[in-house]
């Protein structure tokens, strides 16, 4: 926001979080993807991490690749927006499984999948390629926590 004049915040989104930890984005591929590309599927998460990491590290990576990407939003603002986003990298890979349950869980309690079959973490999340890609990496312990 570019005048944040008589605004105040309330919670930041490190109590936010932590309050309702809901996970709004996860990168899907099918099964047969998963079957026939996996080392593709691995290279990708892997860049993934990187990135993540490298832009938990130096917000103003974010704010420089970002600028690339849309110069058409002033560098002072990509680069507030860097420090805001620099504690909630997925440097781990985003894919906790206590946060994945708590998701699900929350979107059942509503109305809009009242009457929907509830779908089991397992049906939908395969750890593998994750797990595989920490193993050669290492986990990041700042943040992101790893949970199976």
């Amino acid at each position: 926001m570019q005048d944040t004049t008589g605004l105040h915040v309330l919670i930041d989104q490190d109590a936010y979080y932590a309050a309702a930890p809901v996970v709004s984005k996860v990168n899907i591929v099918t099964q047969k993807v998963l079957d026939e590309r996996a080392e593709d599927v691995k290279k990708v998460i892997t860049a993934l991490v990187k990135a993540s990491r490298d832009f938990a590290a130096d917000p103003a990576v974010w704010a420089a690749a970002m600028h690339k990407a849309r110069p058409d939003i002033e560098m002072a603002t990509l680069e507030a927006l860097g420090v805001s986003f620099a504690k909630s990298w997925s440097v781990n890979g985003g894919l906790n499984k206590d946060e994945l349950n708590y998701t699900a869980t929350s979107l059942y309690e509503g109305e809009d999948f009242a009457n929907v079959r509830k779908v089991e973490l397992a049906e939908w999340t395969d750890f593998s390629i994750l797990d595989a890609v920490l193993a050669e990496l290492g986990p990041d312990a700042t943040m992101d926590n790893v949970t199976r």
